[in-house]
């Protein structure tokens, strides 16, 4: 059978199906394009591009090699992806590096060349440069790659890992950090020695603001958020939450509300859970325990998430 995904209008109840896969090849992850008009799905090592009214514009053939590859961002222009995958010649899941895709020609271009993981990539502004995380320096921190290929380091922390870089404002980047101790950090490359904690837990995101952190409890049983600059956090949910909320964009682009998927049994529940307070609101159940990864669109109305099966997009 075929299998793909839907797009659910909650206000209307229309629900639009997106066919991505066939003889249940599913969908992994997605990336939105930056002004929402369409999004990029990986169908294990296809990529394919949706409108957003589940119309398919094309599909490229044989861009993702591995099962360890993920999505970047897409450029601002809308022309391009960076993603990060394993080398074709590296049997090592431990060796991840990142390339770019023409959306139009399917044409890779390579970035990174190393022994070690370049990962969570995203555009910079100017369409030519990448943000990314690498442990190149024995720590994860954060880079960017120009078009010429030059690699500066912006961040120089030792003993704490730089996760889910987000562009802030309009020349800032914003970033949480976890040490070793389940501490999370934030912290900003222009102001090195000014990073400092802010909650003890795992697995956090943060708004594209940088005023809203939600992270996972030290115990992995409550899903938290934060102000950073009043330090007040609150329990937003309880329960098994599902430990792929360390990959993802959890948190919306504007600040106002965290996608969870809990563990019910044997079922994977995903729920919206209000920023300021408000009742989680059920959405979707998968009926086995799925690592379901999901993706905000831009303009926070949406999520696009894949469970192997489906794709599901939820204004």
């Amino acid at each position: 059978a075929d299998s793909g995904g839907f797009i659910h209008d909650l206000r209307s109840g229309s629900v639009t199906r997106l066919m991505v896969g066939v003889g249940g090849d599913g969908a992994d992850d997605a990336s939105w394009a930056p002004d929402g008009s369409f999004l990029a799905v990986r169908n294990i090592m296809d990529l394919v591009l949706f409108r957003t009214d589940g119309s398919e514009i094309r599909r490229l053939r044989n861009v993702i090699h591995s099962g360890r590859g993920m999505l970047g961002t897409i450029s601002p222009d809308g022309g391009q992806l960076v993603f990060s995958d394993v080398p074709e010649e590296s049997q090592v899941g431990s060796n991840i590096d990142l390339w770019t895709v023409d959306l139009v020609s399917g044409t890779k271009t390579r970035l990174t060349e190393r022994n070690g993981i370049d990962s969570s990539a995203i555009w910079d502004r100017d369409g030519q440069s990448v943000l990314f995380i690498s442990d190149r320096g024995g720590s994860s921190n954060l880079y960017r790659i120009g078009p010429d290929g030059a690699v500066d380091q912006l961040t120089e922390y030792a003993n704490s890992q730089v996760i889910y870089p987000r562009l802030l404002g309009r020349d800032g980047v914003a970033y949480t950090l976890v040490s070793a101790v389940q501490e999370v950090m934030i912290g900003s490359p222009d102001r090195l020695d000014e990073a400092r904690m802010v909650a003890r837990g795992r697995y956090p995101d943060i708004s594209d603001d940088g005023t809203i952190i939600a992270y996972v409890s030290e115990d992995g049983r409550e899903l938290r958020v934060i102000r950073p600059e009043t330090g007040e956090s609150t329990v937003r949910m309880e329960g098994e939450l599902s430990e792929s909320y360390g990959f993802g964009d959890w948190l919306s682009p504007d600040g106002s509300t965290v996608a969870m998927f809990v563990f019910e049994g044997e079922a994977t529940v995903l729920y919206t859970v209000p920023v300021e307070g408000g009742s989680p609101r059920r959405l979707y159940s998968a009926d086995a325990r799925k690592e379901i990864v999901p993706a905000w669109s831009p303009d926070s109305r949406e999520i696009a998430f894949g469970d192997g099966t489906d794709r599901v997009v939820v204004p």
